[in-house]
């Protein structure tokens, strides 16, 4: 019976020895799984942190680009609708060339229009000017009129009745009437100076102590104004001595004869010698007063002839302001009489509208000057819009060109940017899906799953729809650490099933030496080997299984109790062959 255990237990221990290696196989094999898996899943973890810390790095300058992104759309949009313009602009240039041609001549033309009217105006108020100076002048006449007149009625009013004018101040007549008044003013002299001849006379003949000879002479001086007068001849008064005492009897005498006897003779004369100081002061006052008159006559000429013809041009009557002075004007002249009154009236109102006559005319030219120097200055912008749109127009098509070309540039610029773009949030969403993978990690075993760490939010968005790079990277320090405890786990599941192969390993060996002895006869020490066997074999039985295959069986292990089972069996047989053993006879 013993050599029957013996052989049944080499035979267990032949089934632990296979049991052990199968064992130590499938333990490499899934060392060499799991190594693999901790490698992938380390340079997994390495590679999502190296991508956030990428992004990280990154991150500004996508966010630069997503403006500047922004920006280049305004810009291209911009360019696209000035190119339009432009060449909209180009298409346009030669009809507006063309109005600008017709505006420049016509400008010119409404210029040269505007320079006549303007030359005319200056000339129109320097006549104006001048015509009323002229009228001023002339007005002075009135008051020597009237003191003329007022001198001559002071005289011999009713004939000054005689010698007024008919009213219509015609010059004709008052010039007839000047050279009579003339005519008459030189007798009237001649007269004064006849009796001052007489009055020298009668002082030589009344003075006793007059030589004689003085007497003698002064009696013919009187004796020839006598006949002067008289124009015939007369008795002469005695030129002797002894007639000196009745010589200024005779003097009064011939005044008296010269009264009496000149009945043919012109109306100055008829008046006599007493009478010729009182006419002379009339005709002299008369003269004055038709001298004023012909002053005022020249100066209703002047309003005739220089200033009526001006006062109906058209630069005056096209012009409100003018026109209204103009008809007020117009208005005295034709109410323009020759008496006293209401000629003074009128002349004072043509002189009080004159100067703002002459204001609206002025007022008229220095509008016309400001409209001629802006249209001057319009003319010559208008040249220059001309010409810049000529160059303008010449270097279109080259602009265009070069619009064409950089809206161009620009759109590649732009594709390229959104490239970039695109390349980051696609690094963006790798590395979202990575996140996403780590958080819905399985839990092996009791771990805490990493979602359950990360409170559930499995979000790494922020409000801008872009990744928050510190969420994920907090979330890979997470997984590392989840990682760390599987991989404990691992560690802990493999060795323990090393362990326990190992004492399978030691059951066989102990069992083998121990069915040796047994064949020797030597039961006690087969006995010892047999008791350390099933030991062994029970240990590796129990502890075996305790170790778990959870990620043996993920690492794809099939052997599954195999090795426990043949633990087990060799505990058992080498239990009966150490009981055997040990009560059997010594050396039996």
């Amino acid at each position: 019976m013993k050599k029957a255990l013996s052989v049944l237990l080499v035979a267990a221990a032949l089934f632990g020895f296979y049991g052990s290696a199968v064992t130590v196989n499938d333990l490499l094999a899934c060392k060499d799984y799991w190594e693999e898996a901790g490698e992938k899943s380390t340079a997994d973890m390495n590679k999502l942190e190296d991508g956030l810390n990428q992004l990280k790095e990154n991150e500004q300058a996508y966010l630069d680009g997503k403006d500047q992104l922004a920006d280049a759309e305004v810009q291209l949009a911009e360019g696209e609708a000035t190119l339009a313009q432009g060449e909209a602009d180009y298409a346009a240039a030669p009809g507006k060339l063309a109005a600008a041609r017709t505006a420049i001549a016509n400008g010119e033309k409404e210029l040269a229009k505007g320079k006549s009217t303007l030359d005319g105006a200056k000339a129109l108020l320097k006549q104006l000017k001048d015509g009323v100076k002229e009228l001023q002048d002339k007005q002075k006449g009135y008051p020597a009129w009237k003191s003329g007149f007022d001198k001559a009625c002071s005289t011999a009013p009713d004939t000054v009745n005689a010698l007024s004018t008919d009213g219509s101040l015609d010059a004709d007549k008052i010039n007839a009437q000047k050279s009579a008044l003339e005519s008459n003013k030189a007798t009237l002299e001649t007269l004064i100076g006849y009796q001052d001849s007489l009055d020298n006379a009668k002082a030589v003949l009344e003075n006793a102590d007059a030589p004689d000879a003085y007497k003698v002479q002064a009696i013919k001086g009187v004796n020839q104004i006598g006949a002067g007068l008289q124009g015939e001849e007369w008795t002469n008064i005695p030129e002797t001595a002894a007639a000196a005492s009745v010589a200024a009897g005779a003097c009064e005498q011939l005044k008296t004869g010269i009264d009496a006897k000149a009945t043919d003779n012109d109306q100055a004369r008829a008046m006599g010698i007493t009478t010729a100081s009182g006419m002379l002061a009339f005709v002299n006052g008369s003269i004055e007063s038709l001298n004023g008159l012909l002053q005022l006559v020249e100066g209703k000429k002047t309003i005739q002839d220089k200033l009526l013809p001006l006062l109906d041009k058209d630069a005056v009557k096209n012009n409100d302001v003018i026109k209204q002075q103009l008809g007020d004007v117009n208005k005295i002249i034709k109410g323009l009489k020759a008496d006293d009154k209401t000629f003074e009236a009128t002349m004072d109102q043509i002189m009080q509208k004159a100067p703002a006559l002459v204001a609206a005319v002025e007022k008229a030219v220095n509008k016309g000057q400001n409209d001629y120097d802006a249209g001057k200055k319009k003319l010559a912008a208008g040249k220059a819009q001309y010409r810049q749109g000529l160059a303008d127009y010449a270097a279109a098509p080259g602009k265009l060109a070069d619009g064409r070309q950089q809206l161009a540039d620009g759109y590649k610029q732009y594709e390229d940017g959104k490239a970039q773009l695109a390349q980051y949030e696609d690094g963006e969403q790798q590395i979202r899906d990575g996140l996403a993978t780590l958080f819905n990690t399985e839990a092996d075993l009791d771990l805490v799953s990493i979602a359950d760490r990360l409170n559930g939010d499995g979000d790494f968005d922020n409000g801008d729809k872009h990744l928050e790079i510190e969420e994920g990277l907090n979330a890979v320090e997470v997984g590392r650490g989840y990682q760390a405890e599987d991989g404990d786990l691992i560690t802990t599941e493999i060795m323990g099933r090393a362990v326990a192969t190992g004492g399978l390993l030691a059951a066989a060996v102990l069992a083998v030496l121990a069915a040796i002895l047994s064949f020797l006869n030597k039961n006690k020490g087969a006995g010892v080997f047999a008791i350390l066997a099933a030991a062994a074999g029970a240990f590796g039985a129990f502890f075996g299984p305790a170790q778990g295959t959870y990620f043996s069986e993920i690492a794809g292990s099939t052997i599954g109790t195999l090795t426990w089972v043949a633990a087990g069996v060799l505990g058992a047989v080498a239990l009966v062959h150490a009981i055997v053993h040990f009560a059997a006879p010594k050396n039996a």
